[in-house]
């Protein structure tokens, strides 16, 4: 379930009560704090388990000159789980691996490729630069495909009816940091009411990040 400013900033009202007014907080002030917030756990998601936040790109048909010139991939945050599907529809157990540019000319394994900013380019099995037609194992402009998987990019949120890129589980940790936000401009908040929801806030933050360290399964990935 997809994760929304309103939804977010209503519970972080309502876990206010009794010290909630309208006149010491803006909404814009609270989307402004929830933007820096949904990029800050992306992040965190990024490092440790990018594939928790992707979604599918849009297949990319082999062509010889896209071999050459790169295949063009929807801008993102991070790159993750390249596929190799053949004409007949099978896809690759394996991963496309994606190698540092040190090694792009003589990869050590195959299919692989490299990601410069939101361009894929693979790298030739025979190693030749595609100087000599249609004949390798992979990437053949037969019907061929590449598949693959990207983080949308982190936008300012501005409106109450976005989506945030923060997967559902972060709900609990936005919206006591929002809450957090919210008693701060309160007036004659007690101290220890701040100080338990500090805590807890705290508390959530090491719950999401253990979360997000738990991948779901090995793919590679490559950051923009």
């Amino acid at each position: 379930m997809a994760l929304s400013p309103t939804d977010l900033i209503e519970d972080a009202k309502a876990l206010a009560f009794p010290y909630l007014s309208e006149y010491h907080y803006t909404p814009v002030s609270l989307l402004r704090q929830l933007s820096t917030l949904d990029g800050e756990v992306v992040d965190w998601f990024v490092a440790t388990a990018p594939e928790r936040l992707s979604t599918a790109g849009a297949d990319l048909t082999v062509t010889l000159a896209a071999n050459l010139a790169g295949y063009t991939l929807t801008s993102a945050r991070a790159y993750v789980y390249f596929r190799y599907m053949t004409s007949e529809g099978i896809i690759f157990e394996d991963p496309i691996e994606i190698v540092p540019e040190s090694r792009f000319g003589h990869p050590a394994t195959h299919p692989s490729g490299i990601v410069r900013g939101s361009t894929f380019f693979p790298a030739d099995p025979f190693e030749k630069n595609w100087a000599d037609g249609d004949t390798r194992p992979y990437f053949k402009a037969d019907g061929d495909k590449i598949l693959y998987r990207y983080v949308p990019l982190v936008t300012r949120i501005t409106t109450l009816t976005q989506t945030l890129i923060s997967p559902d589980e972060a709900r609990d940790y936005l919206t006591h940091a929002l809450l957090g936000v919210i008693l701060l401009m309160a007036e004659r908040v007690p101290p220890e009411r701040l100080q338990a929801v500090f805590a807890r806030t705290f508390e959530l933050k090491q719950m999401l990040l253990l979360s997000a360290s738990k991948r779901t399964t090995t793919v590679g990935r490559f950051g923009v």
